[in-house]
């Protein structure tokens, strides 16, 4: 079974509370995660531990995660069953900092699926980010990922400081 892991960081200059609301309004979430039509939780419930979240994706995939962690305005992680065998863990902090709320992302994806598992020494040299000239053709599995994850941060950020006031800047 291989392993992803994606870290990755903002500070937001929004109070910790307002970035909570945002990080745990299901009704929000198209509005910031990247590709995703609708998200809706079981019997419209609150976001809380052990929580189900139906997610629907523009390109028709429908995923379902549960709530794993839920601690207001320090801890969300949510344990999503993807396709084949692929399991995904995300988890977000938040920290106070002078200034705003830092959010801090990670990843784990486990997966047996062969996208992410390089088979030999050559494929691995060509799995990395910077494989010219092969990078022309097709963005990988794992780039992809990555650069979702990060659009959808962004994304985020630049709702909830447009809706306090402050503009973002990446």
């Amino acid at each position: 079974m291989a392993t992803l892991h994606i870290d990755l960081e903002r500070t937001l200059r929004a109070p910790r509370a307002v970035v909570w609301s945002f990080l745990t309004t299901v009704a929000e979430f198209s509005r910031w995660i990247e590709e995703l039509e609708e998200a809706t939780t079981d019997r419209g419930a609150p976001i809380a531990t052990e929580t189900g979240i139906d997610f629907s994706f523009r390109d028709g995939t429908r995923v379902y995660a549960t709530v794993t962690a839920c601690r207001a305005e320090e801890l969300l992680a949510i344990e999503a069953r993807l396709s084949r065998g692929h399991v995904a863990l995300d988890r977000v902090r938040l920290e106070s900092v002078a200034g705003g709320t830092r959010l801090i992302l990670t990843s784990e994806h486990k997966t047996d699926a062969d996208v992410f598992k390089p088979r030999n020494h050559l494929a691995a040299l060509f799995a990395v980010p910077y494989r010219f000239p092969f990078s022309l053709l097709r963005e990988p599995p794992k780039t992809a990922l990555f650069y979702g994850y990060e659009r959808s941060l962004d994304n985020l950020a630049s709702h909830i400081e447009a809706i306090v006031g402050v503009p973002y800047r990446h």
